[in-house]
């Protein structure tokens, strides 16, 4: 083989490897959610940057809601609970048994996904960018939640999840 040829294959490998990297990523995600696999999860899932997410997203819809009245202290106390309730949810096990629409260790279930043991098999994707990729999963109520993965080099990871808070 002549070597123009590899000048043209080697791109097209790395750009098949990186467009199929976040299926592989769902797939892994999907297996660990189904088998009860903590650490397949954790591979997959940047906890920090997910954890930090749903906080944004908690704290935007808390001040939308007390927007219109006076802010008082309850309000800003009640957010930063629920802080501290994302850090100890958002975990492999929780992630997993909020995916199947289960309780969550605190007794409470936070999803409105519908109870399954296959969360992600009607699952809609769709690259946002060259390193951005979503994939929505549908809820009991028509809504979407949305699963973010971001890329670094050539791996996948969940970055964030998007709840359809109304």
């Amino acid at each position: 083989m002549k070597p123009g040829y590899y000048v043209a294959i080697v791109p097209l490998v790395l750009l098949c490897f990186i467009g199929l990297g976040p299926f592989y990523t769902i797939h892994e995600l999907r297996d660990g959610v189904k088998n009860g696999d903590s650490e397949k999860i954790a591979d997959n899932v940047d906890f920090i940057k997910v954890r930090e997410g749903i906080k944004d997203q908690l704290n935007a819809k808390t001040m939308q809601a007390i927007e219109g009245r006076k802010a008082d202290g309850w309000a800003m106390l009640g957010s930063l609970f629920a802080g501290v309730m994302i850090d100890k949810m958002i975990t492999p096990s929780g992630l997993a048994m909020m995916l199947k629409g289960e309780r969550t260790p605190l007794g409470r279930n936070v999803s409105t996904l519908p109870a399954t043991k296959d969360p992600l098999s009607t699952v809609r994707y769709a690259f946002d960018s060259f390193s951005k990729f979503s994939a929505y999963v549908p809820d009991k109520r028509g809504h979407e939640m949305r699963i973010v993965l971001s890329r670094d080099w050539f791996s996948w990871k969940v970055t964030n999840v998007v709840f359809p808070l109304e």
